[in-house]
């Protein structure tokens, strides 16, 4: 499995993927749940380009719904592809490493030659040439658009033009909808549930707030003093008089004087118009800031009646659906509380009647069941009993749901012979040559462990051989030494060392066979728990009570907030 992992990581690092810009991971076996995630939503990227509208981000949301949904719909996006395993929501959110590389692996078989070209080597005009001739190439085999609907983001369906449904209409709040085509209510109502199908409305709402709090906080200009009307001008005389003959030097001084005189009145009529224009504007202000608190005044207004109606419809609702004894009750209350009184004696009475039938009833049992466990001779170990019986409850529920597995399997083994054998147009060279590879990595397999077993048998061979020489060799050395014995002391103390090394060889003969054993035994348990640690039993189930609670407390939250509404 390692090279198996190790062409699928090569594929992901060329597809880009966060966790491999830093190092490049061994196995699958590292990856965490993000990364898994990840990798398979970019290889759905790769496969094909609608995934992106889909799924547009390659990361899990953190609301436990929107989890649900994302790892829905990305399971979709894979039975779409044609893979035949079996793809839900549990396994992108607990994860089972078998499944996993399956999956990887149809993906890679899935992507286009295109999709896993590293561009690195390519120049920058080239790769603008890339881009320039892609995206054309995507205009082109889309539909031509009208330039109303793409405005108004409208989707081509085969016959008809519309709105997507996942979308809310937004509609101005001075409209000329407002009281003809939609009520306030329901104006309100699908603002609201754009924004709330957006997870932006606390955001805006906030923002709101921030900006109507800016508003009332702003100190307000004060009123500006009214100025005085503007002297009228006088008429003109019908009869100038007659202009006098001056000198020059005296007609230079009138006409400076009079120029003078003139840019006074016009700068006084200046400074008139800009006071009169600051105070229309100070009055403007004041209006709009008015219109402002009005505009908020309205909005309140309208989300009170909102409030207002749904109240009344929900009083509404729970009187209609109120029994028909209740109401009988309150209107004559008096009659209605020693009814409900007279009642609640009788079910007293009926329950103590009840209660004493019931004694006697076990009572009498009771005594049967002694009188039958005596006759039979039945012993009182009915602990024993219950859990015997239940150790067979889980036997057949065990042995049951193997038997579901097996013909699961089974149905599913026929319906592909039946699919293969049913097929017009069989690729008979594609099965042939998928044979062969298997026939030939099973020779080469077979070859292996033919030389295994002819080294091994050479090799028991040479032990065999020599321990005959060892037990030869110790016969004659025995013999020559236990005729020695008797003639020289020496000779005994060798004798006795001998036979201590030949006990002592044997046992770490006998030793070394069980080490072996013990390091086989070993090898055998280590491939276990590195299966059973690739289940990962642990870990799902640990994700499972993590979104549980998450869950537990998502719902208390909403919960809060209908009762607090």
């Amino acid at each position: 499995m390692e090279d198996v992992d190790r062409i699928i990581i090569e594929s992901l690092a060329k597809l880009e993927c966060s966790f491999c810009v830093d190092s490049i991971p061994e196995s699958l076996l590292f990856l965490s749940q993000d990364d898994i995630v990840e990798s398979i939503i970019k290889c759905l990227w790769a496969c094909d380009s609608e995934n992106k509208e889909l799924i547009p981000s390659y990361k899990l949301p953190t609301h436990m719904t929107n989890k649900y949904k994302v790892a829905t719909t990305i399971a979709n996006a894979i039975k779409n592809l044609g893979i035949r395993e079996e793809v839900g929501y549990h396994t992108l959110l607990y994860q089972n490493i078998f499944e996993i590389r399956r999956i990887l692996l149809g993906l890679i078989e899935r992507l286009p030659k295109e999709a896993i070209i590293n561009e690195t080597n390519l120049s920058p005009l080239e790769q603008l040439k890339l881009k320039v001739g892609t995206s054309i190439a995507r205009h082109l085999k889309e539909p031509w658009v009208p330039e109303f609907c793409r405005y108004l983001k409208m989707k081509y369906d085969g016959r008809f033009w519309h709105s997507k449904a996942d979308e809310a209409e937004f509609i101005a709040f001075f409209s000329k909808y407002e009281g003809s085509k939609f009520s306030g209510r329901h104006e309100i109502c699908s603002i609201l549930e754009g924004v709330a199908n957006e997870g932006v409305f606390e955001e805006n709402l906030d923002f709101t707030k921030l900006k109507i709090e800016e508003k009332l906080l702003r100190p307000s200009l004060p009123p500006k003093p009214m100025l005085k009307p503007k002297p009228p001008i006088p008429t003109k005389p019908k009869k100038l008089p007659p202009i006098p003959q001056l000198e020059p030097r005296e007609y230079e001084k009138l006409v400076t004087a009079t120029a003078q005189e003139n840019h006074e009145n016009h700068v006084e009529e200046r400074n008139l118009l800009k006071n009169e224009i600051e105070s229309i504007a100070s009055q403007i202000s004041m209006k709009h800031s008015v219109l402002e608190v009005k505009k908020r005044e309205i909005i309140e207004m309208r989300y009170a009646q909102v409030r207002l109606e749904d109240d009344i419809s929900r009083q509404k609702d729970i009187l209609e659906n109120a029994d028909d004894r209740i109401m009988t009750l309150l209107e004559t209350p008096e009659e209605g509380v020693e009814k409900l009184q007279k009642f609640i004696q009788e079910s007293d009475n009926r329950r103590i009647e009840f209660q004493e039938k019931f004694l006697a009833a076990k009572n009498s049992k009771n005594e049967e069941l002694a009188v039958l466990r005596s006759k039979f001779g039945v012993q009182e170990n009915r602990e024993s009993q219950i859990t015997i019986v239940r150790e067979m409850q889980q036997r057949i529920e065990e042995h049951q749901k193997l038997i579901d597995q097996k013909t699961r399997t089974l149905a599913k083994l026929e319906k592909e012979s039946r699919k293969i054998l049913n097929s017009p147009q069989i690729d008979r060279s594609k099965y042939v040559k998928r044979i062969m590879e298997i026939v030939a990595n099973v020779n080469k397999q077979k070859e292996d462990i033919l030389k295994v077993v002819d080294s091994i048998r050479k090799i028991e061979k040479e032990i065999n051989y020599l321990n005959g020489n060892l037990d030869r060799t110790l016969t004659v050395v025995d013999r020559w030494l236990s005729k020695a014995v008797e003639k020289d002391v020496i000779m005994q103390k060798a004798h006795k060392l001998l036979l201590r090394l030949h006990e002592q060889c044997g046992l770490v003969i006998t030793a070394i066979k069980e080490k072996g054993q013990i390091s086989r035994q070993i090898d055998e348990l280590t491939d276990e728990i590195e299966l059973e640690s690739q289940k990962s039993v642990d870990t799902q189930l640990e994700r499972l009570l993590n979104d549980l609670m998450q869950m537990r407390q998502e719902n208390l939250e909403l919960s809060e907030s209908m009762l607090q509404k």
